[in-house]
């Protein structure tokens, strides 16, 4: 799909002159690699929705098909990934705009509202009991339960995004003030020092000196071990262990704790490693942490995000009046 458009005519006045992507322009505006790739898929989704919907030219475009394909989006996608996709459209058809494509933004009508999204995250999370079982689930007396066992040490309690585990590197760790401390690159480019606690770091070097590896800083931090029952392959791959490993990784010891029903498919699974950053949030919100500090562990913009996981505001027993003691 990538090179298309809706017609050739929008493609081309799109198009930068040496470039065959027509989307590559409005694509430079994003930061991050990552970023790119998903505002790319956002809207070769749209413009393929478009397509098979009968519509052929971009300038035709109005409030009412973006109505429709919000509509559509709602019959599969959560509000938060419906608000999302349309705030990616509402930016490239300012960018089509600017480019003399469109003549105005039919995603940014009044009428194009992005659905209400909760106030509470629906990410399933792990109470304190859950998280302890969990972390007793990989078999720690061989490399392979060692790796694992510090892979979902090292998310519940920092809260590091599977993409973040995925692109770690042993060179990214370094001590700031006594403190042993990740230096993550998050959402936006916007690096962030994570601070590793003393149990999580002698996990990590359980593994590294179990796994044999030789480890230099640009390795990354968690890669593919070989099964020790294969008996051809015994060498070490290199590459980052993936993050759809990561995903079956989670699956699996949730499951082996009895989270999971035998036989459940991924499409109905909801322990997921994002649970494992719910987990880190709402865990470290209830143990006393200040919303502020949580939010800069977690990576998020805006503090309304991180308040999303926490379960325990509305909580009666230990509620915001209670803290207010007047005499008198």
């Amino acid at each position: 799909m990538t090179g298309e458009l809706v017609t050739t005519n929008p493609a081309r006045e799109l198009q930068a002159a040496d470039s065959e992507d027509p989307l590559g322009p409005f694509l430079t505006g994003a930061i991050s690699e990552r970023t790119r790739a998903a505002y790319r898929r956002d809207i070769e989704g749209f413009l393929a929705w478009l397509r098979d919907a009968g519509f052929d030219d971009l300038s035709g475009i109005t409030p009412d098909v973006l109505l429709a394909y919000r509509n559509h989006l709602m019959g599969y996608l959560k509000p938060s990934s419906v608000a999302r996709k349309l705030s990616v459209l509402r930016n490239f058809f300012d960018f089509c705009q600017e480019k003399g494509v469109t003549e105005t933004n039919p995603a940014r009508a009044r009428r194009v509202r992005s659905p209400k999204v909760s106030s509470y995250s629906t990410t399933a999370g792990l109470n304190q009991a859950q998280a302890e079982l969990l972390l007793r689930q990989p078999d720690r007396s061989t490399p392979m339960g060692l790796r694992d066992y510090a892979l979902l040490s090292l998310m519940l309690h920092t809260g590091l995004r599977r993409s973040e585990v995925v692109s770690a590197k042993c060179g990214d760790f370094v001590t700031k003030l006594g403190h042993r401390v990740l230096i993550v690159v998050g959402k936006g480019n916007k690096p962030r020092d994570v601070k590793i606690p003393e149990k999580v770091w002698r996990a990590i070097n359980e593994y590294f000196l179990a796994s044999g590896r030789e480890i230099t800083s640009d390795s990354p931090l968690f890669v593919p071990l070989p099964d020790p029952s294969n008996v051809v392959t015994k060498a070490i791959d290199e590459s980052p262990l993936s993050a759809e490993a990561i995903w079956w990784l989670v699956q699996k010891y949730a499951r082996q704790a009895g989270f999971l029903p035998e036989g459940q498919d991924r499409k109905s699974v909801n322990i997921t490693p994002h649970s494992l950053r719910h987990t880190f949030i709402t865990l470290a919100l209830a143990g006393g942490a200040p919303l502020h500090k949580v939010q800069y562990a977690a990576g998020h913009s805006d503090p309304r995000t991180t308040e999303r996981y926490d379960r325990d505001r509305d909580n009666l027993d230990d509620n915001a009046t209670d803290y207010v003691r007047l005499r008198g």
